[in-house]
């Protein structure tokens, strides 16, 4: 059977009430992949609200990160304009992922660098997931079995059964450090060590 390698594809979307999809257009500098405006008759639904689209071509990789460096090569030129746009009608956007996931590869590493997380609040972004492969890949590999607490020792184990399960060090394993502060804020935020339940 062909090696199917993982591919990512992602989507940008600006929607509200009632906006001028053209002068997106103007601002962005190329077509959309779809527009609509608030009552227009869609392929299966009338459309609720106004929005501007557009898919960008899928990538083989196995970090979104990949993705949101082509994104932000073909928005930064126009980001500030943009901002200004999305702020002054009071539109919502928003970053699509959808992940095809090769059974045979780690699971995609959802991980921004500071300068992409600024980039986004920019845009006043809300990220929406496709987060079915990773739950899926997480159930098959039986990672439940080494998730038994939250310890530096078991997020090395998570980590490893997820995203590489030969590694020996977290040097080895992509997103790892961010992966470490993410869940001891969780902890923190949850208040972990006085759960009375943290051993079920």
């Amino acid at each position: 059977m062909k090696h199917q390698p993982t591919t990512i594809r992602l989507s940008f979307c600006i929607y509200g009430d009632y906006f001028d999809v053209d002068k997106v257009t103007n601002i962005m500098g190329f077509p959309p992949t779809q527009t609509a405006y608030k009552g227009d008759q869609l392929k299966y639904r009338v459309s609720e609200e106004t929005f501007w689209e557009y898919n960008f071509v899928p990538l083989e990789t196995l970090l979104i990160e990949d993705n949101l460096q082509v994104f932000a090569a073909q928005v930064m030129p126009c980001l500030q304009a943009l901002s200004s746009f999305i702020r002054e009608f009071s539109l919502t956007s928003k970053l699509l992922f959808c992940v095809e996931m090769s059974p045979e590869e780690s699971c995609p590493a959802i991980v921004f660098e500071e300068k992409l997380k600024t980039f986004i609040k920019l845009i006043s972004t809300d990220l929406e997931m496709a987060v079915l492969a990773a739950m899926w890949h997480w159930d098959i590999r039986n990672i439940n079995s080494v998730a038994k607490d939250v310890n530096e020792t078991n997020i090395f184990e998570v980590s490893k059964k997820v995203n590489y399960p030969k590694a020996r060090k977290g040097s080895q394993i992509v997103g790892y450090e961010e992966r470490k502060r993410a869940t001891n804020l969780f902890k923190e935020e949850l208040h972990y060590e006085k759960c009375p339940n943290k051993e079920k």
